[in-house]
């Protein structure tokens, strides 16, 4: 009688776990409400946020701090009245990286800037950046999505779009293979423990085939007010 008693219980125990287990795992995923502004200095993130909040181009503006602040009703399209969308601009500048790391978890979406003027000049810090992002295993379980805005393309002698994403994956590729020898040589670290590994080992990194984000990309010009395909995506994913 007793063994059977037991048996039950444990049997119950053991239901209830796998129940609670089962709500966590199937629960709706908690989003971010926020859309972050992510890139190096002087790529157009400050400009382009002063833009949204003001309708007016300031000129260029460098941040050392993050500007907060949600897109004013009379500057929102009429078909999308009633929508809130809060704007997070975070400085670029690579002392100011943990701040990044903080409002990660705030990002419903970002939109990462890109100077397609400068890119060659800057082209490592950018992967390194990007890589940053496309590795985060809370970006990646939320399947966060991501605009590639490549900025001041106005200017002559910048590089199209094409150009920046080839470009792009080819450095991924060797700040990937530098990611994983720092693994090797420093073992596992609970920063390591957060990162997802980037495309398929033994493969070339690919945008299109293996990228763990949903990556959107598009040509603008923050200067010229030429950001309709940024700000029609940007209201569309609320």
């Amino acid at each position: 009688f007793f063994s059977h008693k037991m048996d039950v219980t444990t049997l119950l125990v053991v239901a209830a776990i796998i129940a609670i287990a089962a709500l966590f795992l199937l629960r709706p995923k908690k989003k971010g409400k926020s859309v972050l502004l992510v890139g190096l200095p002087n790529t157009g993130k400050t400009c382009f946020w002063m833009q949204m909040m003001t309708g007016e181009f300031p000129g260029t503006h460098t941040s050392m701090k993050e500007n907060i602040g949600e897109i004013p009703s009379n500057l929102t399209p009429s078909k999308f009245k009633g929508k809130k969308i809060p704007l997070v601009d975070l400085p670029g500048h690579s002392r100011l990286r943990p701040l990044l790391d903080q409002k990660l978890t705030e990002a419903r979406a970002i939109i990462f800037f890109i100077d397609s003027l400068d890119f060659t000049q800057t082209i490592s810090s950018c992967a390194e950046l990007l890589y940053t992002l496309l590795t985060d295993s809370k970006l990646v379980e939320q399947g966060t999505p991501m605009m590639m805005a490549c900025n001041k393309r106005d200017l002559d002698f910048s590089y199209k779009l094409v150009t920046i994403k080839n470009k792009l994956e080819s450095e991924l590729n060797i700040v990937r293979k530098s990611k994983q020898n720092e693994i090797y040589s420093l073992g596992e670290t609970d920063s390591v423990s957060k990162v997802v590994p980037l495309g398929v080992e033994g493969q070339p990194f690919s945008f299109d085939s293996q990228s763990p984000l949903p990556l959107y990309w598009c040509e603008c010009s923050v200067k010229e007010n030429n950001v309709s395909e940024l700000t029609n995506w940007l209201w569309a994913i609320f």
